[in-house]
C-alpha cells in the first residue's frame, strides 16, 4: 500500500511503500512549511487507505448478499471511478 510521510527536518514530502523486506521511499517533492507537510501527507495518505480496505481480502464472503462486508465493499470498489472522475474534472467553484 503506498503511504505518504514528511520530513520535518528536510521538508520533503515522501512517498512510501512496504515491501516486506524493507521499505521504500522517493521524494515527490517539497513543502515550505512542516505543518503544511504533515497534513498533505495525511491526505494524501486516505485514498490510498480507502483502496486497500477495499480489496483487502478479509472475509470469504458473497458479495451479492445485501449489506455485507463484501457487498459495502464491491459498492466502494463501483464508486472507484466516480472518484478518479472528480479527481480528473473537480467541480470547484
Amino acid at each position: 500500500m503506498t503511504g505518504y510521510a514528511f520530513n520535518d527536518e528536510s521538508g520533503e514530502l515522501l512517498v512510501v511503500w512496504q515491501t516486506g523486506a524493507g521499505d521504500r521511499a522517493a521524494v515527490v517533492t517539497r513543502v515550505q512549511h512542516p505543518v503544511a507537510g504533515r497534513r498533505l501527507a495525511q491526505t494524501l495518505s486516505m485514498p490510498a487507505k480507502a483502496c486497500w480496505r477495499t480489496y483487502h481480502p478479509a472475509i470469504a464472503a458473497d458479495p451479492g448478499e445485501a449489506n455485507s462486508t463484501a457487498w459495502r465493499r464491491a459498492k466502494e470498489r463501483d464508486a472507484f471511478d466516480a472518484a478518479l472522475a472528480a479527481l480528473r474534472r473537480p467541480h470547484l467553484p
